[in-house]
């Protein structure tokens, strides 16, 4: 199983371009709706962190902490240590597409979201108290009723293929190709 910090790799790494606006904020909501989404599709954690009821919503600490040195501007951390060998087919698809859905809002959107009446981080938080768990039954108790992500499946059928498959599956390009 992954750890919280596979994940935030993996969106991190992702999200790196001139429109970054990943946050610590943004991240660990990023994170909390992949970790609902895969206990949706397959009925268990994507990753064994723990995700805490904090003041602005779903919050792995240790992620939290990892990042915090940048405040609420975007994480501009590329340090290389990411590595798709580590997640399986299911947890790639699971953060592709939670990254295609939920990547598009903003941080305060996602804070916004997560704050809605009945959600996990609403049943759990605490004003004031700290170290709340909000249990992964919960979690995926609200993704199974609440929550729809559609996985992505792109149609090439009309498409001439170019370049090759490498042995993870991943399309390579000729060098001159040209978009």
């Amino acid at each position: 199983m992954l750890k919280a910090i596979d994940a935030a790799k993996f969106f991190i790494y992702l999200m790196q371009d001139e429109e970054n606006d990943l946050s610590n904020l943004k991240l660990n909501k990023l994170l909390y709706y992949a970790q609902g989404c895969h206990l949706k599709r397959t009925g268990k954690p994507l990753f064994c962190d723990k995700i805490e009821a904090w003041q602005h919503g779903p919050v792995v600490a240790d992620i939290y902490h990892e990042y915090k040195k940048f405040g609420n501007r975007p994480i501009n951390e590329s340090n290389g240590e990411f590595d798709s060998s580590n997640f399986d087919e299911t947890e790639m698809q699971t953060l592709l597409d939670t990254a295609r859905e939920f990547g598009k809002y903003s941080a305060s959107a996602l804070r916004e979201m997560t704050h809605q009446p009945d959600t996990p981080w609403s049943l759990y938080f605490k004003e004031g108290e700290r170290n709340i768990v909000i249990p992964n039954e919960n979690i995926k108790s609200y993704f199974d009723s609440s929550v729809s992500i559609s996985y992505f499946v792109p149609d090439f059928s009309a498409e001439d293929e170019i370049g090759y498959r490498d042995d993870a599956g991943y399309l390579v390009l000729p060098a001159d190709y040209a978009d």
